[in-house]
């Protein structure tokens, strides 16, 4: 086979040419949407916004909600759910039909994901249509790819990124992993593309509530190209949502929770030792040490901690006596932090 070669004096094309094919007009560039909040501090327009969140941690119904209120606004939503049961298919079916939501269950449809990828090709391949008020939502991204994969995942990212470049919002609903990172964050689950190549990643954080209902704020990552603040929905248990005016601080809340859990049966001993007339420090120390076996440092870090009226949560209230300086602890009231009984 004869060699073809390369000769910049004669060929036609200068090398400088080939760089204009890559190049945007005036007129073109002017037809892009700035970027703009289509739902503040959540969704920028145009963007690819990753939403990881736990399982059970309110991701479809938000979005869902969100989903109407972009409706609202004049967007074109598809909402394309892959991982639904055919009972909730239903709620979500009449709420979508309800709100002119575009509902597309493949797998109920006798279809796959894979042949909504097909359509989605067709749409980045598409040179004259419009495509700036349309509004895609992912749920979930798993079952749209194998997040582990790299290969795989990577081609559904450029895919994402070609319908971005047309105008298109893409939402993608993340789940995490099972276990946090080094500062007790939750990490999304699958390869760091999904990082690199979204616009903006927003964690849903969840704190369940003593009435059923689950108040869920969102927590902006360090990658995020617009100025997010986190906010705060409520998840009540009819599945209606609303969303809170400020935000609620609900790592804070499960932390809280967690180490209430963890203290439970120290509070527990305190608590008898005060109904039991033992309300002076060192009557605690020993009630607690001789009739359950917990010892002071354990003790006096749960008074220190839960005796501060400022702060939730205020189990006891700790007054100094003047006639000999002793401290003495008595129960107060369970007191309400936000929407959620903590104690």
């Amino acid at each position: 086979m004869k060699k073809i070669e390369f000769d910049p004096v004669h060929s036609e094309q200068q090398p400088e040419d080939w760089t204009k094919k890559f190049q945007i007009s005036d007129e073109v560039m002017s037809e892009i949407a700035n970027p703009e909040w289509v739902y503040e501090n959540l969704v920028i327009r145009g963007h690819i916004l990753a939403l990881p969140g736990a399982p059970g941690a309110g991701k479809t119904t938000i979005m869902n909600y969100v989903s109407c209120e972009l409706v609202n606004q004049g967007f074109r939503v598809i909402y394309v759910n892959c991982d639904v049961s055919g009972g909730d298919a239903k709620y979500w079916h009449e709420l979508a039909r309800t709100n002119g939501i575009e509902l597309l269950l493949p797998n109920l449809a006798g279809l796959t994901m894979d042949d909504v990828i097909v359509e989605l090709y067709k749409i980045s391949e598409d040179l004259h249509s419009d495509y700036s008020k349309h509004i895609f939502v992912f749920d979930t991204l798993k079952k749209m790819t194998d997040v582990i994969n790299k290969n795989l995942a990577k081609k559904l990212y450029s895919l994402f990124r070609a319908l971005s470049a047309k105008g298109i919002t893409i939402i993608l609903l993340a789940h995490t992993n099972k276990y946090k990172d080094s500062d007790g964050e939750y990490i999304y689950e699958g390869t760091g593309d999904l990082k690199s190549d979204c616009d903006d990643m927003v964690y849903l954080i969840p704190s369940k509530n003593s009435d059923g209902s689950m108040t869920v704020s969102t927590r902006p990552s360090d990658k995020v190209r617009g100025a997010f603040k986190p906010i705060t929905f409520t998840i009540l248990p009819d599945r209606s949502v609303r969303r809170e005016e400020n935000f609620i601080d609900t790592a804070k809340l499960r932390a809280i929770k967690t180490q209430l859990d963890f203290d439970q049966p120290t509070i527990e001993a305190i608590n008898a030792a005060i109904e039991h007339g033992h309300e002076r420090t060192g009557e605690i120390k020993e009630y607690c040490k001789d009739s359950y076996a917990i010892g002071w440092r354990t003790v006096k870090a749960a008074l220190d901690r839960y005796s501060n009226k400022f702060d939730d949560p205020y189990l006891w209230e700790r007054e100094k006596l003047f006639k000999n300086g002793a401290i003495v602890y008595r129960k107060v009231p369970p007191r309400f932090s936000g929407k959620c009984v903590l104690w």
